[in-house]
């Protein structure tokens, strides 16, 4: 509200008029209270936000209706190489650990009536969130220290066991041989006073948890549990990458790379089983948010076969999947150059020059497909042009609100302003001033430090003054305002000269004099008090003190 230079002036004098007594405390902020209000009263009024110019820095030359049609061609920078996001997974969550502990707890007392009985299992399925799978990773780590997997084994083979016998006795009964869950078979001969029982449990449980949450991350933490434990689990993990489909291809590429040797193995063989062994194949999904974790995968294993495939994606429609394709190729790094300068050459026609690296063949490549996607915006900047130099200020306007519509932070947007402008002027010749002030503002926003700026700024005021004045709220400051900004202002100033013959007419300045006024009154009011309170405590308190040192003191003596 007030300048830096009030400010300070404020905090110095408080600081000087309070000491540790208490009531020059209190009489020194009456006192800065009434500088405020006397501060109120001299400072000029803070500018009004919806006319203050944007700090954006644009030349005045750039203002121009008569800009070449070549310089209305957006172009993009060099950008730098996007980067894949990390797969390492987040910091563990305190309560996310809590309710996973809650789950199992839960689970361990659940019991199952037969090997293919149907438990009720949402308490231990719903809502399992990426915050779930952080702990659900943790504890798998934990699992894998502690676990005995001889005893782990030998019990999930006895469950097995009664498992295969029922399934053979409802096949007999039905024709239709029932899925089994290994899971459901633990639960079905419980063993809760045995610590392999219970590890067995978990792990299944946590297993299902994972098969839930469905996402790359999930089977991404999936298959490392298989890793850990093995055997114990590997029939179980095959039968979840069977249902999970799709959902789970992203981390079996990833897998391709792993560092143990058996899911490397598995994963392998799961996406020739699938058919998606090849990069053409891995792609033929539909869904977008699975594809661009395939593609992400890729550029994670440095999959150099894949380069074509990324390539084609690279110059997408779809924002996310150019992003993914783009990264997983800055990722392959070198080892896919000369897909990169083949795919500059088709592009260009021409060959990248040879000293380019396969960073900058990159960057060039990817600025060309950016462009690709700026022909429409581009479209519309030079019909806008075409219209601006026609002095069609309609058709202008239309196309410059589309184009900052799509891309609103706009560099150079100040040729922009003259189509306002121009608008504004045909706004006012219609006697419509609300729609030619905010044509005015948006040219004041989009060139503030235009040559004209001054004198839109001051059109800005005189319209607001009279759009008040229309609505019984005349006010004298604006058209001031309006004439201290621009002098040569003649209609504002004929109006300010109208409004002060005529004594109705108020101003916004007069109700801040009233409140610096008041506040002034006030501060020297309660000051005068409290000053009148003090000085006769003052002089009781110098009364005792004279007192009690006279009867304290020695009695004279007599010579």
């Amino acid at each position: 509200m007030f300048g830096g230079g009030a400010l300070s002036v404020i905090s110095t004098t408080s600081a000087l008029l309070t000491d540790h007594n208490g009531r020059r405390r209190r009489r020194g902020h009456l006192l800065a209270l009434s500088l405020i209000g006397l501060l109120m009263g001299l400072l000029p009024p803070p500018a009004r936000a919806d006319t203050v110019a944007p700090a954006a820095s644009v030349s005045a030359a750039s203002v121009s209706a008569s800009t070449s049609p070549d310089s209305w061609s957006l172009r993009v920078p060099l950008a730098p190489l996007p980067k894949l996001p990390s797969t390492k997974l987040p910091p563990l969550h305190q309560a996310a650990s809590d309710e996973l502990d809650v789950r199992m707890a839960r689970l361990l007392t659940l019991k199952a009536a037969s090997p293919l009985d149907q438990p009720e299992l949402r308490f231990l399925l719903d809502g399992v969130d990426a915050k779930l799978v952080v702990a659900i990773a943790t504890r798998l780590s934990e699992l894998r220290e502690s676990l005995s997997g001889k005893n782990v084994r030998r019990l999930l083979e006895r469950s097995r066991k009664d498992g295969r016998r029922a399934i053979r006795k409802a096949k007999k009964k039905t024709g239709k041989e029932p899925a089994g869950d290994w899971l459901v078979f633990m639960l079905a001969r419980p063993r809760p006073n045995k610590t392999a029982w219970r590890d067995g449990v978990r792990l299944f449980g946590m297993l299902r948890m994972l098969e839930q949450r469905a996402t790359t991350t999930a089977v991404r933490v999936m298959l490392a549990a298989y890793g850990y434990f093995g055997e114990i689990v590997r029939i179980d993990v095959q039968r979840t990458l069977e249902r999970l489909g799709d959902k789970a291809v992203a981390a079996l590429i990833e897998s391709k790379k792993h560092k143990v040797k058996r899911v490397r193995r598995l994963a392998r063989r799961r996406l020739d089983n699938m058919g998606r062994a090849i990069a053409g194949e891995a792609v033929a999904i539909k869904d977008p948010a699975i594809l661009v974790d395939v593609l992400r995968a890729f550029g994670r294993v440095r999959d150099v076969d894949a380069s074509r495939v990324l390539l084609s994606y690279a110059s997408s429609e779809r924002v996310q999947l150019r992003q993914a394709a783009q990264a997983a190729i800055a990722a392959i790094g070198e080892p896919g150059r000369w897909h990169l300068r083949d795919a500059y050459q088709s592009q260009t026609g021409k060959r990248a020059p040879r000293g380019w690296s396969w960073e900058r063949t990159a960057q060039e490549l990817f600025r060309l497909h950016q462009q690709a996607t700026l022909r429409p915006v581009n479209s519309l900047l030079q019909a806008g042009d075409k219209a601006l130099r026609e002095k069609n200020y309609r058709a202008a306007t239309a196309a410059f609100d589309e184009v900052l519509r799509q891309i609103p932070r706009l560099p150079a947007t100040a040729t922009m302003a003259p189509a306002y402008l121009g608008r504004a002027q045909q706004w006012l010749d219609d006697d419509k001033p609300a729609e030619a002030l905010a044509a005015l503002r948006k040219a004041v926003m989009l060139a503030p430090h235009a040559p004209q700026h001054e004198q839109t700024v001051s059109k800005i005021a005189e319209i607001e003054a009279r759009l008040r004045s229309s609505a019984g709220q005349p006010d004298r400051y604006l058209l001031k305002r309006a004439v201290r900004i621009d002098p040569a202002n003649s209609s504002a100033k004929s109006l300010l000269a109208a409004a002060k013959a005529d004594p109705g007419t108020s101003s916004t300045i007069t109700t801040r004099q009233i409140g610096a006024a008041v506040l002034l009154f006030l501060g020297l009011l309660g000051s005068g008090l409290l000053v009148r309170r003090t000085r006769p405590s003052q002089e009781k308190k110098r009364d005792g003190e004279a007192i009690d040192a006279s009867d304290g003191a020695a009695p004279p003596t007599s010579e």
